[in-house]
């Protein structure tokens, strides 16, 4: 009888008084706050954007370079393309080629200093430049395979040198200016 009583009064019965019993939940421990699915799945990536190494960004920024190039680079082929078309066998200006050919990988390595140092946490104008040294070394090689395969041994060389040239300070003021623009973004 006492059992039943206790047990009444736990559920929240009317007393004698006719109150009801007021419930009380208490906290689960270790419970925290909720998360999401999304913070729950475990997709393999345990650091941060802010816990990788500036290597690691440096890395990034020469492949957006070459990710930024190829299409860009497409767009240069079908301008000269429409730029020479019906110019089989006559002289014609050179310029438009080599602007392109200076264009291309200069706005390309551009864009990749420019998101490394504006997403990346302590990569700044030397990171930008040194990404855009890796990818002008990659592209140095590419040209390089290609003049030496059709015997212009002399215009590999030159080939390497512009392209070292115009990658690396481009590169370089990308990362200058993303790190000046996350620097006002913050203030």
């Amino acid at each position: 009888m006492a059992e039943h009583q206790a047990l009444e009064g736990a559920k929240g019965a009317t007393g004698a008084t006719g109150a009801t019993a007021k419930k009380v939940s208490l906290p689960v421990v270790g419970a925290g706050k909720a998360r999401t699915l999304l913070e729950q799945a475990d997709i393999g990536d345990e650091l941060a954007p802010d816990d990788r190494a500036p290597a690691a960004w440096i890395g990034l920024g020469a492949m957006m370079t070459f990710a930024l190039m190829v299409p860009l680079a497409m767009l240069a082929m079908s301008l000269l393309r429409s730029l020479y078309a019906g110019a089989e066998g006559q002289r014609v200006n050179p310029v438009p080629l080599y602007v392109l050919s200076f264009a291309v990988p200069a706005i390309s390595a551009f864009g990749g200093g420019f998101m490394i140092a504006r997403f990346g946490p302590r990569v700044g104008p030397k990171g930008g430049a040194l990404a855009g040294l890796i990818a002008g070394t990659g592209m140095l090689t590419i040209a390089m395979v290609g003049e030496v395969r059709a015997g212009h041994g002399l215009l590999a060389g030159l080939s390497a040198v512009v392209i070292l040239l115009v990658t690396t300070p481009s590169s370089w003021l990308g990362a200058r200016l993303g790190r000046f623009g996350k620097t006002r973004a913050k203030s």
